[in-house]
């Protein structure tokens, strides 16, 4: 993300909502590790996406 002309560091609190889990999700644990954590988190709801538009294609078929 760009501020002022250079990048910076997203805060967890934004990796928690980017990775589609409630702000503060990782809450408790150093910053360094809750990025690592977000950084390995599945992306939840692009499945759930997907799962919904197939199971209604078959519904259909």
């Amino acid at each position: 993300m760009e501020q002022d002309g250079k990048l910076r560091r997203l805060v967890p609190d934004e990796l928690d909502q980017l990775q589609m889990f409630p702000k503060g999700w990782t809450a408790g644990m150093s910053d360094d590790h809750r990025a690592f954590c977000m950084g390995n988190a599945l992306v939840t709801g692009v499945p759930h996406a997907i799962g919904k538009v197939l199971a209604s294609d078959l519904v259909s078929a």
